[in-house]
């Protein structure tokens, strides 16, 4: 069966791509043709112009948002994303380029049999209704599914009009999975749909698929603590130089945005093949720390979601890693306390199960 999945822009975000590579492969190993679609992030100059305008006013004269950054040029992007874009060619079968998702019209999706969305943060108001296949023509007559499909947060974000729009498409589903606890609550509230949970993609593959994607990366043979922070802070740094310092064991982060271009994926999964420990903000930084067994201590990030990390954590008993920034002396305790993984490794392996019965039911 020929499947089109549908997920968030792969761009700079190695989780992002990795839980596609995920899906497909696992999609693959069950017979499917599976293929992303190619969907970006792009703006035109126009667009652009407005935004940053906006962007300007928001900030520095309503004083709401975050400091705007110089819009990159498409040219700077190309050459930060050249070690990204190449695991992607190589790895990830993707269709034609679709700018952005206001362009998934022009979709050429003759022959495709079934669409999957997901997984990832890809039911965010920003999407609208084209993460909900909005903008199929009603003569498709290809299956819908949602596979660990995450809304972002525990609340409900989506205007009134929205949450009309995105309640009668998903009506249209064949099934839907979340990848969070709350997402039931969220689909069977606003959208007034059935769903379940499973899991991300990345923890449907085992260590050797990460193993082999890594093997061209020397083995490190010093000991470190390997930081994967996505939201760096004077905070959060003294914490990695605390850590350093009671351990005696070197920080190194893996996180090498801004700079040209970003680092490969392969070298970010040998991070956590070949660390110690790892710090990190991020909710695949702690999945593939829990792939890989590692002690671990995750950082919470509320601006990213923090449901997701209490979700899949509490699921393995392990919620008693997760540390605020401003928890000193529990992150410090937490840098001696060992994880035993053999009942999360057991749940992996049920919860697992589920999840394969989810996607082997797609036809």
């Amino acid at each position: 069966m020929k499947i089109a999945i549908l997920t968030q822009p792969l761009r700079y975000n190695y989780g992002g791509i990795l839980q596609n590579y995920a899906l497909q492969k696992t999609l693959a190993g069950l017979g499917h043709e599976a293929e992303t679609i190619y969907m970006q992030n792009d703006k035109t100059i126009a667009g652009r112009a407005l935004y940053y305008a906006w962007a300007y006013v928001r900030t520095y004269v309503l004083g709401k948002g975050k400091p705007i950054t110089p819009p990159k040029s498409r040219k700077r992007f190309f050459r930060e994303t050249a070690n990204l874009r190449r695991f992607i060619k190589e790895h990830i079968k993707t269709t034609e380029y679709i700018p952005n998702c206001k362009k998934l019209n022009r979709l050429d999706i003759s022959g495709i049999d079934c669409f999957i969305v997901g997984s990832d943060q890809v039911w965010l108001k920003k999407f609208g209704t084209a993460t909900f296949f909005g903008f199929l023509p009603p003569q498709c007559k290809a299956r819908l599914y949602a596979y660990a499909a995450s809304f972002g947060s525990d609340k409900w974000r989506f205007p009134e009009k929205l949450t009309s729009q995105a309640s009668m498409l998903a009506k249209r589903f064949s099934a839907i999975s979340v990848r969070e606890k709350s997402g039931i609550g969220l689909c069977k509230n606003y959208l007034g749909v059935n769903a379940t949970v499973v899991l991300d993609p990345t923890m449907l593959l085992v260590r050797a698929n990460y193993d082999k994607l890594a093997e061209s990366i020397p083995v490190e043979n010093k000991k470190f603590i390997m930081t994967y922070i996505l939201d760096r802070n004077e905070e959060k740094d003294r914490i990695t130089a605390m850590a350093s310092e009671k351990t005696g064991m070197e920080a190194v982060s893996y996180l090498t945005d801004g700079k040209d271009p970003v680092m490969p994926l392969e070298k970010w999964l040998s991070g956590f093949r070949d660390a110690e420990f790892v710090i990190t903000d991020s909710f695949h930084g702690t999945v593939l720390s829990i792939i890989y067994n590692k002690p671990f201590i995750t950082l919470m990030n509320r601006r990213r979601g923090a449901d997701r990390f209490h979700s899949l954590l509490s699921m393995l008993s392990l919620e008693d890693r997760i540390a605020d920034s401003s928890e000193k002396e529990k992150i410090a305790a937490l840098l001696s306390a060992p994880v035993d993984y053999s009942k999360a490794n057991a749940i992996i392996e049920q919860e697992k199960a589920k999840s394969m019965d989810f996607l082997r039911n797609i036809h």
